[in-house]
């Protein structure tokens, strides 16, 4: 066609390549393709990773600055909510001293912000008893410190070393206690 329509000219597009028109009318190769013709625009945008466009330069430090809070505001929240010592696991130890047989248990806790002991069950309550209870040992003082070895050694075990020197340790009586002499 020698003029193009108004379809041609609606759907005609400025990145389209041109028709070539062969310059032998031979028909050997009909499957033949015409060569693609690279066009390369002066004003489009540069995409190269270090491009010098100002809008970019100006928004790279921004990026890193938001970046750096971003960064500090996660490392300030992971070192409050795990590595805080007010956090963190404590133990304390009750012995319970009965006339029947003695326990001792164990109990983990922390302590929250208003400074009350929150108490952790989640591995549930490590406990221990031993027989005869302390009331038995009334004559044999050495008899009553050996039967508190086992119980002892018990609480060793749950407690981690570190946590030795701060953990309470309280041993409690009961009835059965009362009827011993005060000596």
């Amino acid at each position: 066609r020698p003029f193009p329509t108004k379809f041609d000219l609606l759907m005609r597009r400025s990145h389209a390549r041109n028709r070539v028109e062969s310059k032998s009318k031979s028909t050997t190769n009909p499957q033949k393709m015409d060569p693609i013709k690279l066009q390369i625009r002066s004003n489009s945008r540069s995409t190269a990773l270090f491009s010098r466009n100002s809008r970019q330069t100006k928004s790279i430090p921004s990026f890193v600055a938001v970046s750096i809070a971003i960064s500090l505001a996660l490392f300030a929240f992971i070192y409050i909510f795990f590595f805080s010592s007010k956090g963190s696991v404590k133990y304390g130890i009750i012995i319970d001293g009965g006339s029947t047989g003695t326990r001792i248990h164990v109990i983990r806790y922390r302590v929250d912000g208003g400074k009350n002991p929150v108490f952790d069950f989640k591995e549930g309550l490590d406990s221990l008893r031993v027989n005869p209870g302390l009331s038995a040992y009334a004559e044999d003082l050495a008899g009553a410190g050996y039967s508190l070895k086992e119980l002892l050694e018990f609480a060793r075990r749950k407690v981690p070393k570190k946590q030795w020197g701060e953990t309470e340790i309280r041993l409690m009586a009961t009835a059965g206690m009362r009827l011993l002499d005060d000596e």
